[in-house]
């Protein structure tokens, strides 16, 4: 996202207010697109690559549980940077940071009530997004 935050900016300090809009949607598409198949393709192969990483057997299905979960929410993550990248370029680094701020206090908040509270296990808890 950081090349496409560098042309948008570019575009917009210009005062190209067409080819803002027409680099913001080129990288949304081929970033939603990207990461769609990703996740598909990583949610479909999550027991292979943990077996070439020689997982532990016993540990395996749990395992697969966890990554089949992360992988399932990196749609999420890049629409985060995306949006977050788009922001910074059009000058506004402060709402990218706030964002950053309140989605991390939901993130712990959502852990201890799905973990703590109702119980339901490691499973329940988000997934950190960098």
């Amino acid at each position: 996202m950081l090349g496409a935050g560098i042309l948008v900016s570019t575009a917009f300090g210009a005062g190209d207010h067409k080819l803002v809009e027409r680099q913001v949607s080129t990288a949304a598409i081929a970033g939603t697109a990207f990461s769609v198949a990703f996740s598909l393709l990583c949610v479909l192969l999550a027991t292979p690559l943990l077996r070439l990483l020689q997982v532990p057997a016993d540990i395996l299905p749990m395992a697969v549980r966890y990554l089949r979960i992360v992988f399932s929410g990196l749609i999420f993550t890049f629409f985060y940077n995306f949006l977050a990248a788009v922001m910074r370029a059009l000058g506004d680094s402060k709402s990218a940071l706030y964002f950053l701020m309140v989605s991390s206090v939901l993130n712990i908040g959502g852990d201890l009530f799905f973990v703590k509270v109702l119980a339901w296990g490691s499973e329940a808890a988000p997934s950190p997004r960098c």
